[in-house]
């Protein structure tokens, strides 16, 4: 299982490393296999602070559930030209995506839009945020996006050219890395 998240009537929804997605009823032991409309398969999950589920797929399109994965409806537009890797719905609502090459995109009005300036990797593992700023782990290291300036910035030297595949926040922009190779690393 490489995502989980808890939609609102407590239902868990989750993908595995064979791009499956699945979910687990409050009241059941045991798990149902989702579909999705398309064609691609699952490849992240996250939630909006509206309990809304999000899927993204291999093939660059994320879906959203409004009722705990028993229908979705392809909120992407048009499908990124790279595969998802992670998501993230940022504190204004809007859906961010990490691909396996392309960097970072946000979905606006009119379709995706590259967010990648100053990365030194196209590689996107993780995506989090805390206030206005905005982290990835790349295999690169982590950065950091400020809502003030729009660039990318490498937030410590301390993980050059070591991939970062999930982060985890905890005030004053203290980072914790899951990394390829290091364990769990702590950066500030």
């Amino acid at each position: 299982v490489v995502g989980l998240v808890v939609g609102r009537g407590g239902v868990v929804v989750g993908v595995t490393s064979e791009e499956n997605l699945f979910r687990l009823r409050s009241d059941e032991k045991t798990t149902e296999r989702i579909y999705l409309p398309g064609k691609g398969e699952a490849v992240a999950v996250v939630t909006s602070s509206s309990g809304a589920i999000f899927v993204g797929t291999a093939d660059g399109e994320v879906y959203r559930s409004d009722d705990d994965g028993g229908s979705w409806v392809n909120v992407s537009r048009t499908p990124l030209n790279y595969e998802l890797s992670s998501l993230l719905i940022d504190r204004n609502g809007n859906i961010v995506a990490g691909t396996r090459g392309g960097g970072v995109f946000k979905l606006e009005n009119a379709g995706w839009k590259r967010a990648s300036t100053g990365l030194s990797s196209g590689v996107i593992y993780a995506l989090a945020q805390e206030e206005e700023f905005l982290f990835a782990g790349t295999d690169d290291g982590v950065y950091v996006l400020s809502n003030r300036n729009g660039q990318w910035t490498k937030f410590s030297d301390m993980l050059t050219k070591i991939p970062v595949l999930s982060l985890a926040l905890r005030g004053n922009k203290k980072v914790y890395a899951g990394t390829s190779g290091f364990g769990v690393v702590e950066i500030r």
